[in-house]
């Protein structure tokens, strides 16, 4: 569970905002619900999706979809990275 504040639709911090949008994703796109035949976390069917990360940063979004959720992820971001 992520934290949030009762008054505020915002996360209590933006190292939070990952999470946040890691479970929108899996809360309105059926192609990131696991099956129901699936007794993983991750489901087979997200191996063949590949989310394109737009202005992702430093990754952590593309990072944690890849590595936790087993989901291809993309970064397309003009910056170039600094990960300090």
């Amino acid at each position: 569970p992520i934290p949030f504040n009762e008054n505020s639709t915002r996360a209590y911090s933006k190292k939070f905002r990952v999470y946040v949008l890691r479970d929108f994703l899996f809360r309105n796109f059926s192609h990131f619900q696991p099956s129901p035949s699936s007794s993983s976390s991750t489901s087979s069917c997200t191996a063949d999706i590949t989310v394109l990360d737009v202005a992702g940063g430093r990754g952590d979004l593309s990072w944690i979809l890849h590595n936790i959720d087993g989901i291809n992820s993309i970064i397309a971001d003009p910056r170039i990275p600094n990960h300090r």
